[in-house]
């Protein structure tokens, strides 16, 4: 029950008892004083009668005009004259007025007046006695009138007292309300500061609160610091900031070993005559010049990205940029557009070309193979004179001709209810389930294919956001039949299409609670890092259903996203790339500080990719709590 409610009833019983109180003190002294008056109004009234009729003649018809006079001239309820012998002379009777008391007043509040007796004489011999009876339905009716008269105010005031006490009440509360979103905000892993109130018990509180925050913000600071100096010491290039060559080979052979088909395209950028260019240009300005074109490059993936799903930058040796496209289509177009872009942006590099070229590659092929063959496409097109070179050979593109025959069987496949879900465990060290996660399948053309084959037409095509909603509905059904924790992979696509957005959160309101509870939301870190503020308000609104939100993929890149710690972020599902390096030193450092800082989170850690060859041991001990990957059920026995 709330503090406001908890006032409206002490409200009404204390003006209920006032009232109760003031009402029959009033009306017991009110009826006492008009008690008392019919009392001896009956007296007198009697005496006066029988004063009268004693010294007249005693006719029949005198006396009962006498009576009739009399109490015709007063309020009585009854007159009687009884003769000696207790005979009926003249009676008097009133009668029965329109009654606007309740007989339960009448109960309460009823007189008992005795009645008036007086002896008639006549001469020495009594002729009878006078028996009067005042009326005292109007003393009722003045007590009644009364009685409503104290219930009108006492009611109003209640009513003003209620609502003005409701106002101070929400001035006093609402520090406590801050205080409280403040105490929920940190139940759910995020963690905000809060203006001090006036008042000064609340105060005492937020002040405690806000340094439990301020505690919390200083870890993930000196967490974020570590992972930043462990980051640039062992993954990063120093000229540059992106990968260096040893970090981005084992983001390249991740992709390669993937289990789930997938589509990806690798560019490689040359600049020719590096080492002319350093001995006419200086270091320090060939390396200025470096940077700058990495920030072009980053600078248009972020603001050109419909035919990918994400990018990676890397130097792999002092001449050669290579940029790692995930679910990518259409990329001799992004290939074309990015060199246009960069060229525009430095025009130095017509003096000092840059050789673009790229190929597609899928999982399953050898990394030695592809790196050569863009060896090669370097070699010819030096020979060739040429600065730009995309190998059209792919595995799977031919499938459609093109985007209209690509939207038509994908856009067929969600109006058909073609796309399926495969789950995969989430286990616990202990080896209990933490979740499923929901991997869809989509059928195209009569065959099933894996959510890699078809997750870059559909970006592309404007068809991710689409899926996902299917995706979330088929894992409500899940959730609903196997009473089973299930998780769903949400694109940023869906978080910028305005309509799938609501469409998710129609889904949500007409599920229950207890079903929301069982479902989770995972976004990709890029997404994070690209679009945090519609990130933490996607969150609020999941939490607001009950929804658990996690990030996946996570590697070093959580110390960019902005204010983390408002997310409120269950868990954290820690990038294969860095897992399958484990028995690296330098993994082993930056897994340990991204353990660390996602544990001043409160978020839990799970490991993915874990294969036969993972030491689950080692992955305890760094701070993990759950694995998934192709050999959890075997490494977990």
């Amino acid at each position: 029950m709330t503090l406001t409610k908890q006032m409206w009833i002490a409200i009404t019983l204390v003006i209920t008892l006032t009232f109760v109180s003031g009402f029959l003190v009033s009306s017991i002294s009110a009826r006492n004083y008009y008690q008392e008056q019919l009392r001896v109004k009956n007296i007198d009234n009697a005496t006066a009668i029988a004063l009268t009729l004693t010294p007249i003649e005693k006719d029949p018809i005198t006396v009962e005009l006498i009576l009739a006079s009399q109490f015709d001239t007063g309020h009585y309820s009854s007159i009687k004259l009884l003769d000696a012998e207790g005979e009926e002379l003249v009676v008097k009777e009133s009668e029965a007025t329109e009654d606007i008391v309740p007989e339960w007043f009448k109960r309460i509040i009823g007189f008992d007046v005795p009645v008036g007796v007086a002896q008639v004489q006549d001469g020495w011999n009594q002729y009878g006695t006078v028996y009067v009876e005042s009326q005292s339905d109007y003393a009722l009716v003045a007590l009644w009138r009364v009685f409503l008269w104290l219930f009108f105010w006492f009611s109003l005031i209640a009513v003003v007292s209620g609502v003005i006490g409701s106002v101070l009440m929400r001035l006093v509360n609402k520090p406590l309300g801050v205080v409280v979103a403040q105490a929920e905000a940190i139940g759910e892993r995020r963690f905000i500061m809060s203006e001090e109130p006036k008042t000064t018990e609340f105060k005492r509180l937020v002040v405690a609160m806000n340094r439990l925050t301020e505690r919390v913000r200083s870890m993930l600071e000196a967490e974020a610091t570590k992972l930043s100096e462990v980051q640039k010491k062992t993954q990063l290039d120093e000229v540059t900031g992106v990968a260096n060559r040893s970090y981005f080979m084992k983001l390249l052979s991740a992709r390669l070993s993937r289990d789930e088909f997938c589509q990806d395209t690798l560019f490689i950028l040359h600049i020719k005559e590096l080492g002319q260019l350093n001995a006419n240009l200086g270091r320090p300005q060939v390396d200025q010049y470096l940077k700058d074109l990495v920030g072009h490059i980053t600078t248009y993936l972020n603001e050109d990205s419909k035919d990918f799903a994400g990018f990676y930058i890397g130097r792999l040796k002092g001449s050669d940029i290579a940029i790692m496209l995930t679910d990518a289509v259409n990329s001799e177009e992004t290939l074309k557009r990015l060199q246009e872009y960069c060229l525009k942006q430095s025009p130095e590099l017509v003096s000092s070309p840059v050789l673009f070229c790229g190929r597609y590659f899928v999982n399953g092929e050898q990394q030695s193979s592809l790196l050569s063959s863009i060896d090669q496409m370097i070699v010819d097109m030096e020979q060739e004179r040429k600065t730009l070179n995309f190998s059209k050979q792919s595995t799977f593109n031919l499938l459609f001709k093109g985007s209209s025959d690509w939207y038509q069987a994908i856009q067929k496949a969600i109006v058909q209810h073609k796309i399926s879900t495969q789950h995969y465990p989430v286990l616990m060290l202990n080896g209990e389930t933490f979740h499923q996660e929901a991997m869809f399948r989509i059928e195209l053309d009569g065959r099933q294919f894996p959510a890699g084959s078809v997750i870059g037409w559909a970006k592309r095509l404007g068809l991710l956001s689409a899926i996902d909603v299917r995706i979330t509905e088929l894992a409500i059904a899940s959730i609903k039949a196997e009473k089973q924790p299930v998780a769903v992979n949400i694109s940023l696509s869906t978080l910028l299409d305005g309509n799938s957005y609501s469409q998710i959160m129609q889904v949500l309101e007409r599920t229950d609670a207890e079903i929301c509870k069982l479902l989770s939301f995972e976004v990709d870190e890029y997404a994070a890092l690209k679009e945090p503020a519609l990130l933490a308000s996607f969150t609020a609104m999941a939490k607001y259903f009950s929804v658990t939100v996690g990030l996946q993929e996570v590697s070093h890149h959580l110390i960019n996203v902005k204010e983390v710690e408002r997310l409120g972020l269950e868990y954290l599902k820690i990038s294969a790339v860095l897992v399958n390096d484990i028995a690296s030193e330098d993994s082993q450092l930056i897994l340990r500080s991204i353990c660390n800082l996602g544990s001043s989170l409160g978020s839990i850690l799970i490991a993915t990719g874990v294969n036969e060859n993972t030491n689950i041991s080692l992955l305890e001990s760094l701070g993990f709590e759950a694995v998934t990957g192709p050999a959890v059920q075997k490494v977990l026995k």
